[in-house]
């Protein structure tokens, strides 16, 4: 890889640091610049910047907050408003705030020393950036010892991440560096693993999400580890228009009525996961007598195994819209996809998605089971599983163009392991909804996820790896410890409604959850009452889960 090196026009650079400020180390580092030019690259920044086209502004300078150590880095630590700090990588709660009284000098930096195994971090703007102006640029200050290097990353507005090919050398003391982002190469990179992929060619920069650094290696104490004082990246912001969002392209609507409620079903075809998905959307019986009028939305996620059609069908939710109405959708998320991104480019078994046949349950019908049998044998042996992104960056958009959704009111809920994935989808985006909610919830922690390995069909198995060996994928299964982290970083959940029945096998790992979020601040209404795991008990509860969420989509921030 190619390392960034300083340039002739960096020799009048005032340096911070005991060697540069003698003379010895002035001549030392005009002779290193003038020797190792490399066309292109970064430069060591100068007092008196070259001047840049006024075609891009500063979009932020992050300094870090002037509070004492701390490990691990958290969002408390960031001094700019509005600006996410994310870590990456099985090292990342290594990643400490450093700072020491002396030299009185001493800067409130970033430091990677402690950590274990590889690490990254990334800053998230409010909105998406454009770097593709010729003067977009990075600077910071930055110090690495022993044989560190950082290189920049970047997050695309498709949720893909890129590494830069060339780096930020290793240097003795505290340096300042810029860089043009169009002078960068690309990698593809992995953010779990802090891996890099194969080569990136061409990458657009005109939407992009977050902007980080790594070294891709563990911390090796003051002696071999990075340190980074403030970063400062300038560009634009990114163009927000609707010729930017792809709308998925959706099948013809089969359209009936129930309850007065009008229940439209057709496939909605997934670019990330190169397949159709099936959708329902509930729309409340007034929806076509006022067509000036924005509704609140509730997205509502099945079970393993269940039918995308299951919230659809339940009467008394259906009932309950009549006086309370919103736009209630659900789409196909599988047999087991736990509603999370899997590894690996999202591929696995065709079991995780498609049903397989097992015998005819006695719910089903023979022409339902015929069916079932038939999808079964149609789909190829491996397909994609990305509900995560797909929900987020497909799913949402798409129903945000065909239906009158008020963007301010959305929710969501799941019965089962769909309760896990609602509660997933509000650690991923927890702005996006005003309320979320779940009906006999499956949550795990580290010991339940050793357990379901123990099972001949895991569904955690089955989308992340096995735990031994890919523990690095099961970041998002572990609801606990992800709770832990996102409320140290700063995170905060929108109110939270639990309902479980008495005789619910998840009862404890509910009441669990209930105590963890309590403790972490989180707004809890929590409900028990008689009923099982089973649709008796589901059904009955969705008036519940729509009395929860109206009663905050009539809230005002």
């Amino acid at each position: 890889m190619k390392s960034f090196l300083p340039t002739r026009r960096s020799c009048d650079q005032t340096w911070t640091g005991s060697y540069l400020r003698s003379v010895q180390g002035v001549l030392l580092a005009i002779l290193a610049s003038v020797s190792a030019i490399t066309p292109g690259s970064l430069a060591v920044a100068e007092e008196d910047p070259v001047k840049h086209s006024t075609d891009v502004r500063l979009l932020f300078r992050e300094d870090w907050k002037t509070t004492p150590a701390e490990l691990p880095i958290t969002q408390d630590h960031v001094a700019t408003e509005d600006l996410v700090l994310a870590m990456h990588g099985p090292g990342q709660q290594g990643i400490k705030k450093s700072h020491h009284d002396k030299p009185i000098d001493d800067p409130f930096y970033l430091w990677s020393g402690q950590c274990e195994k590889r690490w990254a971090f990334s800053l998230r703007p409010k909105y998406r950036i454009d770097l593709s102006a010729p003067d977009a640029r990075l600077r910071l200050r930055t110090k690495q010892s022993g044989d560190r290097q950082l290189y920049v990353l970047i997050k695309l507005a498709d949720e893909q991440w890129c590494i830069s090919k060339q780096s930020i050398p290793a240097s003795q003391d505290w340096r300042e560096f810029e860089l043009k982002f169009a002078d960068l190469d690309w990698s593809g990179f992995d953010p779990v693993k802090i891996n890099r992929g194969e080569d990136e060619s061409p990458v657009s920069l005109k939407a992009i999400e977050e902007i980080g650094l790594t070294d891709l290696q563990a911390g090796g104490g003051s002696k071999a580890s990075s340190r980074i004082d403030w970063i400062a990246v300038w560009g634009n912001q990114a163009v927000a228009s609707k010729s930017a969002v792809v709308i998925s392209e959706r099948s013809e609507v089969d359209s009936a009525t129930t309850a007065g409620c009008r229940l439209e079903k057709f496939t909605l075809h997934s670019a990330v996961m190169g397949r159709d998905v099936r959708v329902v959307v509930v729309l409340p019986p007034e929806y076509d007598g006022h067509p000036d009028k924005r509704y609140p939305v509730l997205y509502a996620l099945h079970g393993r195994g269940a039918p995308y059609t299951s919230w659809a069908s339940m009467a008394p939710l259906l009932h309950r819209l009549k006086d309370k109405p919103m736009i209630v959708t659900c789409f196909d998320g599988g047999y087991g996809s736990c509603y999370l991104d899997a590894p690996n480019g999202g591929m696995v078994d065709k079991s995780v998605v498609v049903r397989q046949p097992r015998g005819k349950p006695d719910h089903m019908t023979e022409e339902q089971y015929q069916e079932m049998v038939r999808e079964w044998e149609a789909a190829p042996a491996k397909l994609k599983s990305l509900y995560t992104t797909f929900f987020l960056k497909e799913f949402v958009p798409a129903l945000d163009h065909f239906y009158r959704v008020d963007s301010e009111n959305r929710a969501v809920t799941g019965f089962s392991l769909g309760g896990f994935g609602a509660l997933h989808y509000a650690f991923e985006e927890p702005r996006m909804f005003r309320s979320i909610s779940g009906l006999s919830s499956a949550f795990f922690d580290e010991e339940s996820i050793l357990a379901s390995m123990q099972r001949r069909r895991s569904s955690l198995r089955a989308v992340l790896g096995d735990y031994e060996t890919d523990k690095e994928n099961y970041y998002a299964a572990n609801q606990f410890a992800r709770l832990d982290k996102f409320t140290k970083s700063g995170g905060t959940l929108p109110p939270i409604y639990q309902h479980c029945g008495l005789k619910d096998g998840l009862l404890g790992a509910n009441h669990k959850m209930r105590d963890a979020l309590k403790s972490a601040g989180c707004d809890v209404t929590y409900l028990e009452s008689e009923g099982s795991h089973n649709w008796t008990f589901w059904k009955g509860a969705s008036k519940g889960v729509i009395d929860f969420h109206w009663e905050h989509f009539q809230t005002t921030d």
